[in-house]
């Protein structure tokens, strides 16, 4: 995305965030009928965010031609889209992206022919680079004769050679069409990918073959994968009959498909085994919640049927706002089985270190330093490749952020998602920290310096710009972070004076860390939590994989440094090096190096004087007439963080 420039302008119940090149519009639900999405997206330009707070809005949408996104705040459950003209669709898109919402209510698109108006995708019509995902869409279509129901794709309809259509973590339920396609329509040479959608109990008439789930025409093809066809009238997929089959095409692989049908890992069952398809919106009433009727049963065959060998944006989380993959593969359908749901600390477990007095560092390769620290908190694992991997996804859905992927610890055979991320860099954990907390509502705390001289929050735009002015930190930010150095050591001391490891003085051997003695050694990283914990209950502050921290040298200091340019820190020993994990060793990188390198996070302000200022301690006693400026510091400090309070109450 585009950096802000926080310009917030109030239209019409619509908040503008503008940008360099593009602008995120937030709609806020006023009325049922009130059209605020559709003036947004005229509003909009190519590449504009449209985020919709929940609500029930009676609306149809028409994209244009604009490649915008339009996507739900809070998910299909609680932001609807109803058809406002009832013989129309309820969006029209020839491009763009739509996330997140009921569609439900419409017709088709009318178009003239020798029996008056035919009506094509009641849910949706689309056409050109459209994707559509995490959407439930149900009930178009609906009509008692040809002339009022939909002819074509009740719930989307894709035509022309030019729709390249995508439709992904999406249920199609009770859609009609009076010709071809209840739940999905492919016409005139348009191409469609489905990938882990639910499509169940949708129909259409026996007119020239009877497609109640997905109907094809004049060289209309389809690939489906990780999908469910359930229940639908007629055929599940099937070519529109006679001359119109031409062309037509359907590759479906890892799929759950009512009768059966010939490709890749699909299976041929007698029931889908669904929570309880009686119900389908559960006790509530709205789809994408986790009491769906359509949710998979325990016993159900899909689970763990899905192909995961590709990504994508969306396959992060199913339509309910689970996580994908939660088994050993992803399921098919889309609903996920399983009840991780989004957690905006993501499993990360925090410790907090709170020292009661100063204590000594840099024992056994420096002089000892006498060192106090504010409290902070302090990751009790290094992030581990499924947390680093979870994070991605969802920056990459709400923030539009490309992360890099990084690897499974040594990346080696034997990994899994458990061993630390490793083979990533210094702005590649910088950005990732900024994501987290932006997707956690917390101040990020990485900088960097714009071309006009302000400093601003990093995000992957800026990398060049990183990359040559370095990256500053923001201690008043509230977000997660590296430790700094000092942070780092008295962590890993885990309370222990003098001493070489984090357990005391004793060789680690085999049994203490993984690092690399010789023979009996893991040839590889091993999952995080594998050796016992220190003091503070922290885990591979030895061994493993090394860990960046926010310093630029060894030597410690009882100052902060504001600004990392050339060099920074590793520490805590690797699993493939002789090189000893003792407390105080470390080496000097590039910002740009990777390699069997990780981190851990850490929350807190790390509030001390700034390098280059002498390092002052609190003064035993003050004579009279001096003033004690570290108490009164203090005290301003407090006073400070008070008058805040009461502002923001």
């Amino acid at each position: 995305m585009k950096k802000y420039q926080f310009l917030l302008i109030l239209l019409n119940g619509m908040i503008l965030i503008e940008k360099v090149h593009a602008k995120i519009i937030v709609v806020e639900h006023k009325t049922v009928d009130s059209g605020l999405i559709q003036k947004a997206i005229d509003l909009s330009e190519d590449g504009d965010i449209i985020r919709v707070n929940p609500g029930i809005y009676q609306d149809n949408l028409n994209f244009g031609n604009k490649r915008i996104i339009v996507e739900s705040s809070q998910g299909a459950a609680g932001t609807i889209i109803k058809a406002k003209e009832k013989m129309n669709s309820v969006v029209v898109m020839k491009a763009g992206t739509l996330r997140g919402f009921s569609i439900t209510g419409g017709v088709g698109s009318p178009r003239k022919s020798s029996y008056g108006y035919d009506y094509y995708g009641g849910g949706v019509n689309a056409s050109g680079d459209s994707i559509i995902e995490n959407c439930a869409i149900y009930d178009n279509g609906k009509g008692t004769a040809r002339k009022n129901a939909g002819t074509f794709g009740g719930g989307v309809y894709a035509g022309g050679s030019s729709a390249k259509v995508i439709l992904r973590n999406s249920l199609f339920y009770d859609n009609y069409a009076w010709a071809c396609g209840g739940a999905i329509m492919l016409d005139h040479g348009a191409r469609m990918r489905v990938e882990n959608c639910t499509i169940v109990a949708n129909n259409s008439t026996a007119f020239f073959g009877h497609q109640g789930g997905v109907g094809m025409a004049n060289g209309g093809q389809i690939e489906i994968v990780n999908s469910i066809l359930w229940g639908n009238s007629g055929s599940q997929i099937e070519s529109f009959s006679s001359i119109y089959a031409r062309g037509t095409s359907a590759l479906v692989t890892h799929s759950l498909i009512d009768g059966g049908y010939t490709g890749q890992s699909n299976l041929l069952v007698t029931q889908a085994d669904f929570v309880d398809s009686m119900n389908p919106t559960g006790g509530d009433g709205f789809f994408g919640n986790e009491d769906d009727g359509f949710r998979l049963s325990p016993t159900s065959i899909a689970i763990d049927h899905g192909n995961t060998n590709f990504e994508n944006a969306g396959s992060g989380f199913d339509l309910a706002g689970f996580y994908r993959v939660q088994g050993k593969q992803m399921d098919a359908g889309c609903y996920e089985f399983g009840d991780r749901k989004f957690d905006s600390d993501f499993g990360i477990e925090m410790i907090e270190v709170n020292l009661s007095q100063p204590v000594s560092i840099g024992y056994p390769k420096y002089p000892p330093l006498e060192i106090n620290l504010p409290k902070f908190e302090i990751g009790r694992h290094e992030i581990t490749f499924g947390t680093w991997s979870e994070v991605r996804k969802v920056a990459e859905i709400q923030l539009g952020w490309k992360l890099v992927k990084g690897t499974q610890g040594s990346g080696y055979e034997n990994t899994t998602p458990r061993h630390p991320v490793a083979h990533i860099n210094f702005f590649d954990v910088a950005l990732w920290c900024n994501a987290l907390s932006k997707i956690s509502g917390l101040q990020p705390c990485f900088q960097v310096e714009n071309s006009q001289g302000k400093k601003v929050v990093f995000e992957p735009d800026l990398l060049q710009e990183a990359k040559r002015n370095g990256i500053y930190m923001d201690w008043e930010a509230n977000g997660l972070r590296l430790p700094t150095g000092n942070e780092w050591e008295i962590a890993a001391r885990g309370g222990l004076k003098n001493k070489k490891y984090p357990w005391g003085d004793q060789y680690p051997g085999t049994q203490l860390a993984n690092w690399y003695v010789g023979p009996g050694m893991p040839n590889s990283t091993t999952e995080v939590g594998s050796y016992l914990p220190n003091g503070f209950g922290l885990f591979d502050m030895a061994g493993g994989v090394s860990e960046f921290v926010w310093d630029d040298k060894l030597v410690p200091e009882a100052r902060r440094i504001n600004l990392i340019k050339d060099n920074l820190t590793i520490r805590g020993g690797t699993w493939n090096s002789g090189w000893k994990p003792e407390v105080s060793f470390g080496s000097e990188i590039r910002l740009s190096s990777s390699g069997p390198v990780g981190f851990r996070i850490v929350k807190g302000s790390g509030f001390l004087p700034e390098r280059g200022a002498p390092a002052v301690g609190a003064p035993e006693d003050v004579p009279g007439g001096l003033v004690n400026y570290i108490a009164l510091l203090g005290e301003v400090r407090k006073e400070i963080v008070a008058a805040e309070s009461e502002l923001l109450a």
